[in-house]
């Protein structure tokens, strides 16, 4: 028994992918579930011992849906240029930072991409963005930061 070839899917979130595959060379008699929870895959050159679903799909087969957080260079945007906005308002401590994300893929989840990518800013790395503006097609996915300033008090 054996796995098809991974196919890619969308993007779940930075550096994380969905992949598929359909469980092939089932004896008869044999609990398909149990091959699917037991069969590993090579997946981006690495083993991944059992799937994270199992889908039986009845005559259609049983799949195995993996989320794969490791080579995933598809799924890695970048933020552009940062806008440096000020501060947030009188008494605040927040300096307000923005960027564009750029790399985004037709069909994954833009604003969870935009909510998981980190970023460096002033040398300190932040996980994500405080939160995320989509300006629409044509101008993208926005990260904003608000950013701990004692200038801004």
């Amino acid at each position: 028994m054996h796995w098809s070839e991974p196919f890619p899917g969308h993007c779940l979130q930075y550096n994380t992918r969905e992949y598929s595959a359909l469980l092939w060379d089932i004896p008869p008699s044999f609990d398909v579930r149990k091959g699917c929870e037991y069969t590993p895959i090579d997946i981006n050159g690495e083993t991944v011992e059992s799937p994270d679903v199992c889908d039986d799909q009845g005559e259609h087969g049983m799949y195995g849906h993996w989320r794969v957080n490791f080579s995933e260079m598809a799924c890695k945007p970048l933020w552009g240029s940062f806008s440096d906005l000020g501060c947030t308002g009188l008494g605040t401590g927040k300096h307000r930072v923005e960027s564009r994300l750029w790399n985004l893929r037709q069909g994954d989840d833009w604003a969870k991409m935009c909510g998981t990518t980190p970023a460096l800013i002033h040398n300190v790395d932040y996980p994500s963005p405080t939160y995320c503006d989509n300006r629409g097609i044509f101008s993208g996915m926005y990260g904003i930061w608000d950013i701990e300033d004692p200038a801004c008090i």
